[in-house]
């Protein structure tokens, strides 16, 4: 064997360098003068022209904390119960995973790489064309994920069109995702009803209820707001469902022009 043949065959077997998991800085847009101009108005809001379509759980969770319906059924929130609400939000926490050394700590200002999104094509390498993308699609996407040390977590990148019904469609997709990846994975539940399923699920992976409970592996992401100030009625409800199960949920606060904002830039 020739030393070039010696050397190629050397890189083949070296081991993969460790997983980065880079902490970073802080990128601040605005001065703190300009956050609280921002804040202050988004309590005005809340408070004076409140969000249409509440479901009725909501509305008499707020209720009973000082919230009121205004006449047009929208639900409005007192300044004083926002600030609550944000002051208990816990600063530090993980995001457990089912492998070794594969947690997401989300304190100070750590930084985790993931995948995202909920495409409904393709592209098929085979076929050099883009096509609708289906349930082996979404498990082959979790077990590439699950071989690259840079990418921390799953998050559902594409959908499987090939599910008839939503209850296929939620229950097969964390399946998918679960064993084709260790890591944390982030899903989405498109009808109230079917949370406990996907807890079952979930469970049964875990060993018991208590187990996922203590370290949940899987966490849904809820669109709960849509423009102008409307709540996702059916959202609303499975993230409240979710909670009830212990699922960490993240919910989606950015805005894109024409869908989860208004149109203008200003809206945004």
């Amino acid at each position: 064997m020739s030393n070039r043949s010696r050397r190629r065959q050397q890189k083949r077997v070296a081991p993969l360098s460790n997983r980065i998991s880079p902490n970073t800085g802080r990128i601040k847009f605005f001065s703190d003068e300009q956050l609280y101009s921002i804040h202050d108005a988004t309590l005005q809001i809340l408070e004076t022209i409140g969000l249409s379509d509440a479901p009725e759980e909501a509305i008499r969770l707020i209720r009973d904390n000082g919230g009121k319906v205004t006449d047009s059924g929208r639900l409005t929130f007192p300044p004083n119960l926002v600030n609550e609400a944000i002051s208990k939000l816990r600063k530090n926490f993980i995001l457990h995973a089912r492998g070794n050394d594969q947690n997401l700590d989300l304190s100070e200002y750590k930084v985790h790489t993931g995948t995202g999104g909920a495409a409904p094509m393709i592209a098929d390498m085979s076929t050099q064309t883009f096509r609708q993308s289906v349930l082996d699609d979404l498990y082959d996407a979790s077990r590439l994920v699950d071989k690259l040390d840079n990418i921390h977590f799953f998050a559902r990148p594409m959908v499987a069109n090939d599910m008839s019904t939503s209850i296929m469609l939620d229950i097969n997709t964390a399946y998918a995702s679960l064993v084709g990846t260790s890591k944390h994975v982030i899903s989405s539940i498109s009808a109230v009803s079917n949370v406990k399923t996907v807890h079952q699920l979930c469970s049964i992976i875990a060993g018991s209820d208590k187990n996922f409970f203590d370290k949940p592996f899987m966490s849904l992401n809820v669109n709960h707001v849509v423009p102008p100030l409307r709540f996702d009625t059916e959202s609303c409800e499975v993230l409240i469902e979710a909670s009830r199960f212990g699922f960490p949920v993240m919910v989606n606060t950015f805005g894109q022009m024409g869908a989860s904002s208004p149109v203008t830039i200003a809206g945004c």
